[in-house]
């Protein structure tokens, strides 16, 4: 019995304060099974429209980039390279599929900025490494390329364990 009044024997006759149980159990306020959130079943199917696309990349960007490159793009100084206006993104389309599907770790250069960390390798179908590309081109003044499931499946970076899209 713990007891952190004055008169500790008066704590036994008191059930509001110490009803007399004794328990070895750990205490588990949440319940004793972890909780997941509900995913949707399987691979969502592909976009049919430019507007869907951005739409699904704007969802996969908030789950998966914003912790790092932050919800408006402008990264962390010196930590995380910005995606606004990027000369790194824009110059080469293929390498930024390479770097999503394939992460990326050394030294590159971010409009003018020097960065040297750790990106990792994305799991996602080729349709969700479209729409989040496609998504991040299209805003924050980039380039606004487009990038479709088969640029992806092109030039996935080979080894990564994604499903990929058909």
């Amino acid at each position: 019995m713990f007891c952190i009044c004055l008169a500790p024997a008066t704590c036994a006759e008191n059930k509001l304060v110490y009803p007399g149980k004794i328990s070895d159990e750990v205490y588990l306020p949440e319940g004793t099974r972890i909780r997941m959130g509900e995913a949707p079943p399987g691979i969502a199917p592909p976009a049919k429209t430019k507007k869907e696309l951005l739409e699904r990349g704007r969802g996969v960007y908030a789950a998966n980039c914003a912790a790092c490159h932050q919800a408006n793009g402008q990264g962390i100084p010196k930590a995380f390279p910005p995606l606004v206006r990027s000369d790194y993104l824009n110059a080469d389309k293929v390498r930024a599929i390479r770097t999503v599907t394939g992460g990326l770790q050394g030294p590159i250069s971010v409009n003018g900025e020097k960065y040297n960390g750790v990106m990792p390798a994305w799991t996602l179908s080729d349709e969700d490494v479209a729409a989040v590309l496609s998504h991040v081109y299209s805003s924050w003044g980039n380039s606004g390329k487009e990038v479709s499931a088969k640029d992806v499946k092109t030039h996935r970076v080979k080894g990564s364990s994604a499903k990929v899209s058909e």
